[in-house]
C-alpha cells in the first residue's frame, strides 16, 4: 500500500484500536493502530513492555482507546493512553477479530482516515462480544463489501462486464478486474445464479445460497487485492477446527 511521507502531527488526543504490536528496543513497541482521525498509523510506546506498566494491558487487540499521536507519520510517538472500552472475545470470535485486523491492515492505504470503516469494525466488535458467532456470517460479509466499497474496490452487482442487466435466469463468474462475466458453460468454474446476485445487491444476504456466494466472491476479491500477503487467521482458525474435531 501507498505510505505518504513527510506528515507530520501535533499531539491531540483521538480514538484507536491497537490491531498488532512487535517488540522494540528493551521495553518498547512497535504498535500498528486503526485510528478515528488518521486511518492506519504505526506509533511507538516506549516503556509499555516494563512489568510494571499499566500499558501492558491496555495496548492489546481489540481495546478502544484514546491517546495522543505526534511526531512523523512514518513512525509516530503515542502517548496519554487511556483504556474506553474491552471487548472480550471468546476463542472463535478472536478469530474472528484477527481477521478484522489482518484485512483492514493489508488493504488500507497508510495514513487516510476512513471514519465510516472505523464505526463499523467498532460496530463489528460489539456485535462478536454481544452474540458471538450467531449469524456473524453475513454481518461479516457486508462489512467487506462495506470496507471494498469505501477503498474504491467496489463490486457492481447490477450489470456484468459487458454492461449488461444482470439477468436473475442465467448464471456469472466473477473476475476481480472485470466484474460478473456471463457464463454459457460453466463445468470446471465456480459460477453465481444471477438471482442470487441480485440479492446480494440488494443486501439480502439470509439465504444460505446467497451468503455461500458472497462468502467465495468477497474471498476472491479481497485477495486480488492483498498482493503478497496472505490473511493467516484463514489458517489458524482452520487449525483450530481441527484441532476441536480431534478432541
Amino acid at each position: 500500500m501507498t505510505r505518504r511521507a513527510g506528515i507530520s502531527y501535533i499531539p491531540r488526543s483521538q480514538q484507536m484500536f491497537v490491531l498488532r504490536t512487535r517488540s522494540y528496543l528493551e521495553y518498547g513497541q512497535l504498535i500498528d493502530l486503526f485510528t478515528f482521525d488518521n486511518g492506519i498509523v504505526t506509533a511507538v510506546s516506549r516503556n509499555s513492555r516494563r512489568i510494571k506498566s499499566p500499558l501492558k494491558a491496555q495496548l492489546q487487540p481489540f481495546n478502544l482507546l484514546t491517546a495522543s499521536l505526534s511526531g512523523s507519520s512514518e513512525l509516530m510517538n503515542l502517548s496519554n493512553v487511556e483504556l474506553k472500552n474491552r471487548y472480550a472475545l471468546g476463542p472463535v470470535e478472536t478469530f474472528c477479530g484477527q481477521y478484522l485486523n489482518e484485512l483492514l491492515f493489508y488493504l488500507m492505504e497508510r495514513n487516510v482516515p476512513y471514519p465510516d470503516i472505523f464505526n463499523g469494525y467498532q460496530n463489528l466488535l460489539s456485535y462478536l462480544t454481544d452474540y458471538g458467532i450467531t449469524g456473524v456470517e453475513a454481518v461479516f460479509r457486508l462489512f467487506e463489501l462495506d470496507v471494498l466499497s469505501q477503498l474504491g474496490y467496489g463490486i457492481n452487482f447490477n450489470t456484468d462486464s459487458q454492461g449488461n442487466t444482470i439477468s436473475g435466469a442465467e448464471r456469472y463468474y466473477y473476475d476481480p478486474s472485470s466484474g460478473f462475466i456471463h457464463a454459457t458453460d460453466w463445468n470446471n468454474i465456480t459460477t453465481f445464479s444471477g438471482d442470487d446476485l441480485k440479492r446480494l445487491g440488494a443486501g439480502e444476504l439470509m439465504d444460505l445460497d446467497v451468503l455461500a456466494a458472497a462468502k467465495k466472491i468477497c474471498r476472491q476479491a479481497i485477495d486480488s487485492h492483498l498482493g503478497n500477503h496472505r490473511i493467516k487467521s484463514r489458517e489458524l482458525f482452520s487449525k483450530y477446527k481441527a484441532m476441536l474435531r480431534q478432541q
